[in-house]
């Protein structure tokens, strides 16, 4: 039974639960071991309570530092208020404002499975290209999905270098399922290698101008082996700038998620050991609907209330100096998130109870220019002031949709020249309209000319 009966993902994120039946195992084993029963029982035992011993300390200091965190957020504010500017220390006892600054990267994903092709109009608009994706193998190697991703790739590529060959050309690269590749070709030198070695050969073969690496959700113990995976790498493929002779390093850049209410995550704290050796970090602000359970709410909230997430928590949380701040892009998703069985407001207007007739939250998604195309109309959409982005409600129907517009993407290029953001990156570029409306609103209020 799946937790999330609603929830459209792409093939990159979709929850999978395994489940491991071991009872047969336990009775062989306690047939073999019955003599051994008290001795393995007392020392279970002490390991038992050391653990919950060291669970609870464990617990108690890591509560104390997260009180201490929260403290430090506030008292210097890190966490913006609306349309408000962050101080920041130049000397003893003085304050400052950094002046706004403008955007110097546009960075948009290109799926492999889109239907539609790229255009020179929109490549004049950005200065890096992402093909999502290709993926790692549990020995190393990098492989496009598919055949038909694979001629898609290199059409993007030739529309490229007849649109706008200044355009920086990459790959992502993320796991496929439940491999958990990264984790294992991360903690094995012979597989690094291994890993290395095929994106060079790929950077060669495909004339890429980097990677881009999806590993969004590392577990604790690997965040080691996260921080030497890149590491090595970033020699590698300085060592193969260098043999080449290229007068620009290969790039390389991550991927970090949405925050929850939680306000961390394993990549937020390994953040600070990643940023030396990656050029910037694609931050998912977005989808955050994906943390309502029950309610619908907007899926991009620039800002929100009452703890809840939005993109302003989440970039304060990962924008903790000056220097990591130039290095994040802002993600902005050229779609929207619909529930239906909508009911009566339970928070604000935009936030609603949900029916669930089918035994189950009815959610999707819906490209920005496919809106008109499945009955939404736009003309009767509000506007929230609080999280700054617009909303459809279809009361007779008992429909509900968030999404993206050119006004609320304008309040998140203004937010992202205060937070001297280094770019913005785009999921994705077919999901806008054939007048690339989203893609001109971002390009226009915020990139360097």
């Amino acid at each position: 039974m799946s937790l999330y009966h609603s929830v459209q993902v792409n093939p990159d994120s979709d929850p999978v639960i395994v489940e491991v039946n071991n009872l047969d195992w336990k009775s062989a084993y306690y047939r073999r071991e019955r003599r051994k029963k008290t001795v393995v029982f007392l020392f279970s035992l002490i390991v038992i309570s050391g653990c919950i011993a060291s669970f609870w300390t464990y617990k108690a200091s890591l509560g104390a530092m997260i009180r201490r965190d929260r403290k430090n957020i506030v008292r210097t504010g890190a966490y913006f208020q609306d349309e408000q500017l962050p101080q920041t220390s130049v000397g003893p006892n003085t304050t400052s404002t950094p002046a706004p600054t403008c955007i110097t990267r546009m960075v948009a994903y290109y799926p492999g499975n889109s239907r539609r092709t790229i255009t020179a109009r929109q490549l004049s608009h950005l200065t890096h290209v992402i093909f999502a994706s290709m993926i790692i193998s549990e020995d190393g190697y990098l492989l496009f999905k598919s055949g038909h991703e694979e001629r898609r790739f290199l059409k993007l590529k030739r529309n490229i270098e007849s649109g706008n060959d200044k355009v920086k050309l990459m790959v992502s690269i993320e796991e496929e399922g439940v491999e958990f590749s990264f984790s294992k070709v991360s903690a094995d030198a012979r597989k690094r290698q291994t890993f290395f070695n095929s994106i060079s050969d790929q950077l060669a073969n495909l004339q890429l101008d980097g990677v881009d690496l999806n590993w969004r959700f590392p577990y604790r113990e690997d965040l080691e082996n996260q921080v030497k995976l890149i590491k090595e790498l970033r020699e590698h493929l300085d060592r193969l700038s260098e043999k080449n002779g290229r007068q620009n390093r290969y790039i390389i850049s991550i991927v970090a998620p949405a925050l929850g209410q939680t306000s961390n995550n394993q990549i937020g704290e390994n953040l600070e050991n990643l940023l030396e050796f990656v050029d910037f970090v694609n931050v998912m602000s977005f989808d955050y609907s994906i943390f309502y359970r029950n309610h619908t709410g907007p899926t991009a909230p620039l800002f929100s209330f009452e703890g809840f997430p939005s993109v302003n928590t989440t970039l304060s949380y990962y924008s903790r100096s000056q220097e990591s701040s130039k290095k994040l892009n802002l993600g902005v998703a050229f779609h929207g998130t619909y529930w239906n069985n909508v009911n009566e407001p339970v928070k604000r207007e935009n936030w609603r109870s949900l029916g669930t007739p089918k035994g189950y939250v009815e959610r999707g998604q819906v490209a920005y220019r496919n809106i008109e195309k499945e009955e939404w109309t736009k003309s009767t959409g509000s506007w929230d002031e609080e999280s700054k982005t617009p909303y459809i409600l279809d009361q007779e129907n008992k429909r509900f949709l968030s999404f993206e517009n050119k006004r609320s993407l304008k309040k998140k290029m203004n937010f992202a020249r205060k937070k001297n953001l280094g770019a913005v990156s785009i999921w994705s570029l077919e999901m806008d309209d054939s007048e690339d409306t989203l893609l001109r609103a971002v390009t226009t209020e915020g990139i360097c000319t």
